[in-house]
């Protein structure tokens, strides 16, 4: 199937199909059966279900078979069953975070709607103050600044931002996906999320692919050859490197920048790897929480600096058309 953008389906449908057909295969249905009753459930993609299981029946895998309706990275992660064959855990876990995910969008949007419709009414009110009152007390003899030149250098300014944009854009793509995680965790506030995310899951895959008897050997070669996600295909030909020059695969578990400390110590303790991928599962999904629990308190912190924004904006208007007003009647009572 030709992919297109047009194809895919909203972030809310994502998380239900994904949520609805792990629970299916939990209580016994095969993939297919799952697939039919997903066409009653959801009756306006009952098109998309039948070629899913039409691709199905030729041979894709199930990952290339949702590549149309699903985000890239969803469709990455869900590779990774091909290797270590938990399809059901990985669906419910996917269905899940993406449910997560919608609702702090929702949140998010909930919480720019206020403070959004202020900002325009605040850009409607500098439109009224250039185009009416500061010309009309201008011609009764008040003297302000030149708001040509004050609009002229901000569109200097924005002209110069968009090649300078471009370029740190340009730049960021010519280096290597390694590279760009270090550049992305070490920006301020991102950079933490950025991490966090990358380690939630680091820790699903790699405890999924453990506690399914998938060795780390078996995992680097996987990744060092197959993986379609750049960033774990440059890792594992990197760990692939260090392995062929002598290294062992628990030192590059342990010096690794995405596993914390915490689970890096997993690997130290010698216990069999299906328990320490159990161990793994649980320390990911503790880590998404902290991450969820951070951008709560990152969405709670938006509201109020648009509004001291949008009180300093229209502090500066006062103070623009008051200032010169005053010091005028200063010099008319010198006078």
């Amino acid at each position: 199937m030709k992919y297109t953008r047009h194809n895919r389906w909203p972030l809310q449908r994502q998380a239900f199909f994904l949520t609805e057909l792990g629970q299916l295969v939990v209580v016994g249905y095969s993939l297919k059966q799952a697939l039919d009753l997903m066409m009653v459930i959801l009756p306006k993609q009952k098109k998309a279900l039948i070629d899913m299981q039409k691709a199905l029946q030729a041979g894709d895998s199930f990952a290339l078979v949702l590549r149309p309706y699903l985000s890239t990275t969803i469709t990455v992660e869900l590779e990774f069953a091909q290797l270590h064959g938990d399809l059901v855990s990985l669906l419910r876990t996917l269905g899940g975070r993406i449910t997560t995910n919608v609702a702090q969008w929702q949140r998010l949007k909930q919480t720019m709607c206020y403070p959004i419709c202020l900002l325009s009414v605040t850009g409607c009110l500098m439109l009224i103050f250039v185009t009416y009152i500061f010309p009309l007390n201008k011609g009764a003899g008040v003297d302000y600044l030149d708001m040509k030149t004050l609009l002229f250098s901000f569109g200097i300014m924005l002209l110069l931002a968009v090649p300078v944009t471009w370029f740190t854009w340009w730049t960021f793509h010519k280096v290597s996906a390694i590279d760009q995680m270090h550049r992305l965790i070490k920006l301020p506030i991102f950079g933490t999320c950025y991490r966090m995310w990358l380690t939630a899951r680091f820790g699903l895959h790699l405890g999924l692919l453990l506690q399914n008897g998938v060795g780390l050997a078996q995992i680097i070669e996987y990744g060092a050859g197959t993986a379609k996600n750049s960033l774990f295909r440059e890792l594992a030909r990197l760990a692939k490197n260090e392995l062929l020059l002598g290294g062992s695969s628990m030192s590059l578990i342990q010096h690794n920048d995405l596993l914390p400390a915490g689970m890096a110590n997993l690997f130290q303790s010698g216990r069999k790897p299906a328990a320490i991928g159990a161990d793994l599962q649980r320390l990911a999904e503790y880590e998404f929480d902290a991450l969820n629990q951070r951008i709560n308190r990152l969405i709670n912190v938006v509201q109020p600096v648009f509004f001291v924004v949008i009180a300093l904006i229209v502090i500066c208007l006062y103070a623009m058309l008051l200032i010169p007003m005053y010091a005028k009647m200063e010099g008319i009572l010198e006078a």
